[in-house]
């Protein structure tokens, strides 16, 4: 994830109708987030409380994250916090890519 002069690692693991984001330092912390909609190419999730504080996580309760497909296989995650709007390109990871 990126926005401006800032990179934070993030990790996404989807299930039926929501996806678990984790950030890496320096937030450390993990929201869940629950299907909304479908917009277009994108899908719309709603991110809940913060499952481990922070001040980061907890300003992202109540905002949206879309997923779209991106290129080369990866999956583009966008979203606005308190400051600023984050964008990034996930890759699947090879556990997940390993399952039928």
């Amino acid at each position: 994830m990126q926005q401006a002069n800032s990179d934070v690692g993030a990790q996404v693991a989807f299930s039926a109708d929501k996806a678990d984001v984790h950030f890496d330092e320096p937030f450390a912390c993990n929201v869940p987030a629950k299907y909304l909609k479908e917009a277009d190419v994108a899908t719309v999730y709603r991110f809940g409380v913060s499952t481990n504080g922070g001040k980061f996580c907890q300003d992202l309760q109540g905002r949206d994250v879309t997923f779209k497909p991106g290129k080369d296989g990866r999956l583009a995650i966008d979203f606005p916090s308190a400051k600023t709007t984050w964008h990034g390109d996930l890759k699947p990871s090879p556990a997940a890519a390993a399952q039928p």
